[in-house]
């Protein structure tokens, strides 16, 4: 049961890729080609300012730094 809640809350790939990049102090929009790239990120950049992984200034918050340590080896 723990390890089902656990895996359920893995974040997925592109939130991870975007954590990473805020991380190590590069533009969230790394990677983005198309317009629809941008829209795409947009959209998970609010997703991880709901989840408070973020700020409004998007730098990484405790959370979202535990969050990558945890699920990025």
């Amino acid at each position: 049961m723990i390890a089902e809640c656990a895996q359920a809350a893995a974040p997925a790939a592109p939130e991870l890729e975007a954590l990473r990049y805020i991380a190590a102090g590069r533009d969230p929009f790394t990677g983005c080609a198309a317009c629809g790239d941008y829209g795409r990120r947009l959209q998970l950049l609010a997703a991880l300012r709901r989840a408070a992984l973020i700020d409004h200034s998007d730098r990484l918050t405790a959370a979202g730094r535990a969050m990558l340590e945890a699920f990025v080896a």
